[in-house]
């Protein structure tokens, strides 16, 4: 007959084991533990207050969120300027980064759009500018004379607007913005001298990566230079109507910087985070090259009286001035004739129109003036507070001696007199959407300023006086 369970002899390793679940037992009674646990478990079980009824009906609103993407709803996403809203990514990629590219292949519009658009450069090509320089004032353009017009707002990129030029042409008033995806903008803008012309705007894509410098030459206003991130410098060329690749860094190294002197339409100064090169177009290459700063380059700029001699201004906190006569590449190191120092990075040196003075910008919102026969003569006429003073903002000259434009937090633009140190006036309009941080001031048309923001608005004011 077989034993049962309950007649068979329990062994000595099983009644130790309901020795140790007794004892374990009497333990978590003593430490109330499974009151507790039962508590926590009715609490997450009980309906969250305000939320429906329905088994996890509250879980599935939560996450599954309808997506606000106007695509998405089956709406278009347009704008009268012509762009659309979605992502910049969503613009052609160029096809190789060491190639040129066709400007059709990068475009964002239709092809009837493009074509009259090169039209319209071509014809600017036909009639250059005979001048160099800013044109001159007998007076001053008085702050209080600017106004700011609906038809001169327009959107020029989507979206993370880096730099703005306008191109140095009197006919046409055109505006050229880049952007940290790679896209190149271009707003053909309403021109007082040309009736019914409108304002169109383009887009292209020839980098992959941020154009942080933005440059066009008095004597050759349809050659757009870029540098970007990618560490390419690209131009365009209306002829063959492609971006034409110019140079690119060996290491890959981004460039953050470029100029040329008035004079020399030829020659190519980049800034990158070794140093200073300069690029000659006749010969297709480097052809010298200058250890500077220990940081990367931010800007440079040509006293426009004396183009021997060169503004740099560096994350390592130096703005330096150079004569191009007495710099040697093959030292190791170059000195400069002048050296301003800050403890943090200066984002911009500029002159001013005559070449009498020099303007430098900090991250520490502080603007200095520098003047005198040997620019030794300095002083700050002002210290903004993180506040009032975006980040990025550099202090830009106008057509004279006298004013400083810059940006401001409260969406206006801040002038400031050299001559009083201070802040004098501001430009404020109900059409400023948005914090204008990027200026440039119209070379070749006196009272004519832009201001961008970084989400890609452009404001364009004009002088009634001129």
């Amino acid at each position: 007959m077989v034993e049962t369970m309950e007649e068979m002899p329990m062994t000595e390793y099983e009644r130790r084991r309901l020795e140790n679940i007794k004892r374990n037992g009497d333990m978590l009674s003593s430490l109330n533990i499974n009151s507790i646990l039962s508590n926590l478990t009715d609490s997450s079980l009980k309906r969250p207050r305000g939320r429906p009824a329905g088994p996890r009906e509250w879980q599935k609103r939560i996450y599954e969120r309808s997506r606000s993407s106007l695509r998405t709803q089956g709406i278009p996403a347009s704008h009268p300027s012509g762009l659309s809203y979605d992502k910049p990514c969503d613009l052609t990629t160029p096809l190789s980064n060491k190639e040129p590219i066709t400007m059709r292949n990068v475009y964002k519009d239709d092809e009837e759009s493009h074509y009259s658009f090169v039209k319209r450069l071509r014809a600017l090509e036909m009639n250059p500018v005979t001048n160099v320089g800013r044109v001159a004032v007998q007076e001053p353009v008085k702050p209080e004379s600017f106004k700011l017009e609906s038809e001169n707002v327009a959107r020029i990129v989507p979206e993370g607007l880096t730099v703005i030029r306008f191109l140095p042409t009197s006919g046409t008033t055109v505006v050229v913005a880049g952007t940290r995806f790679g896209s190149l903008g271009v707003w053909a803008a309403t021109s007082r001298d040309a009736n019914d012309i409108g304002k169109t705007v383009h887009l292209y894509r020839p980098h992959s990566s941020t154009i942080y410098g933005i440059y066009v030459h008095p004597f050759s206003p349809t050659k757009i230079y870029s540098c970007c991130g990618d560490g390419l410098l690209r131009v365009t060329d209306i002829g063959t109507e492609k971006f034409d690749l110019l140079y690119s860094t060996s290491s890959g190294s981004a460039i953050y910087s470029l100029s040329q002197p008035p004079d020399d339409v030829n020659s190519i100064y980049i800034g990158e985070r070794l140093g200073l090169k300069l690029y000659d177009r006749r010969a297709g290459k480097i052809v010298n090259s200058w250890l500077l700063h220990k940081g990367r380059i931010n800007s440079i700029d040509f006293n426009p009286s004396n183009t021997n001699v060169l503004a740099t201004t560096s994350t390592d906190g130096l703005a330096c001035l150079w004569d191009l006569r007495k710099i040697n590449n093959r030292q190791s190191k170059c000195k400069p004739f002048l050296t301003f120092t800050r403890e943090k990075s200066i984002h911009s040196a500029y002159f001013s129109p005559s070449g009498s003075c020099l303007a430098i910008t900090s991250s520490d919102h502080m603007i200095a003036v520098l003047g005198g026969a040997d620019f030794d003569d300095n002083h700050i006429i002002y210290r903004g507070h993180s506040r009032n003073i975006p980040l990025c903002s550099r202090a830009i000259w106008g057509w004279d001696d006298t004013y400083l434009y810059m940006g401001c937090k409260k969406r206006r633009v801040e002038v400031l007199s050299v001559p009083q140190r201070k802040t004098t006036a501001t430009l404020e309009s109900s059409l400023v959407s948005s914090l204008p941080f990027q200026f440039d001031a119209h070379p070749c048309k006196v009272g004519m300023l832009v201001g961008a923001s970084s989400g890609g608005m452009a404001f364009l004011w004009t002088s009634r006086d001129c």
